[in-house]
């Protein structure tokens, strides 16, 4: 008598869209594993393209001081010592320059400064058909009780104030990679009302954030909004969703920096530095290639 093995029951595996039109679920796309078995760790792959993306980022410092040594090392292999020494002593200074607290606080100052910040009181009531929170950054604490967010030094915090203070009737959470998820499950316990949140969760990029979040509000006729995301990040994305047609009120969150001067001196290269340089160069980088593409 044949006997047949058994394969382990695997989960069902699903695709799952939120439709800010209705603010339903549908799950649009259901594969069985069962018939193609388990599914393979993909853990060492996904943490090599990790590694892989971090440092061949043309943002990143250390990427951009290799180009450098590379150009200084065929000037030396050529012959042209004067040249692959005045090469390499500027992949070392750049790198150091990125490095150090007052270089990477200058830059920010730069994108800062084209919308400061204002307090949710500063923009008028119902100013807005709605509020747009992108996501990012760090989430707001909720006290003891599970209700209260505070504070407007996190996108989502500041958002629930200007909601809360009357400024626009709805908020549209907008991100992919769960970020839209995570923001409207912190939401759950502050009591706001059926219908007043929307999400959009499948964007990956700042265009994406621009493009599908007007779609979505189109829809219903806003055209209006105020826009809150980080200082750094806002120039990028009000020229993004004024491309889309969209009037846009900007009401960047709060990021302190002090943590990165006061702990050593501003000369002195720290890792925390190379960050937010690296973030800055982005988003300069980011405008600049909007631009060019016609997306800002």
């Amino acid at each position: 008598m044949r006997t047949e093995r058994t394969r382990p029951h695997q989960p069902s595996r699903s695709l799952l869209l939120i439709d800010g039109s209705d603010r339903k679920a549908h799950v649009i796309a259901n594969e069985a594993l069962d018939e193609c078995g388990p599914v393979p760790s993909l853990s060492f792959t996904t943490s090599t393209m990790n590694l892989l993306e971090r440092f061949v980022n043309p943002c990143f410092p250390p990427f951009q001081s290799g180009i450098l040594v590379i150009v200084g090392l065929l000037a030396l292999c050529r012959h042209r010592y004067t040249w692959g020494a005045a090469w390499l002593a500027l992949a070392l200074g750049w790198l150091w320059l990125c490095c150090c607290p007052w270089f990477a606080d200058w830059l920010a100052e730069r994108l800062e400064s084209r919308y400061p910040y204002a307090p949710a009181s500063a923009i008028p009531r119902r100013s807005a058909d709605a509020i747009v929170v992108l996501g990012g950054g760090a989430l707001p604490m909720l006290d003891s009780n599970q209700r209260n967010i505070g504070a407007d030094d996190t996108r989502l915090g500041l958002g629930l104030a200007l909601y809360r203070d009357g400024r626009a009737p709805i908020m549209l959470l907008s991100g992919g990679d769960r970020e839209a998820e995570q923001m409207a499950r912190t939401l759950q316990p502050q009591g706001l009302p059926a219908g007043a949140v929307l999400i959009e969760s499948e964007s990956m990029s700042t265009h994406q954030n621009a493009t599908y979040s007007a779609a979505m509000l189109k829809r219903e006729h806003r055209t209006t909004i105020i826009l809150v995301t980080s200082a750094i990040h806002m120039p990028r994305a009000i020229a993004s969703f004024r491309q889309q047609g969209l009037t846009v009120i900007a009401a960047p969150s709060t990021e302190p920096r002090s943590e990165i001067i006061p702990m050593a001196s501003p000369w002195w290269p720290t890792k925390e530095a190379m960050r937010l340089t690296t973030r800055c160069m982005r988003e300069h980088i980011g405008l600049w290639t909007y631009k060019l593409l016609g997306w800002a």
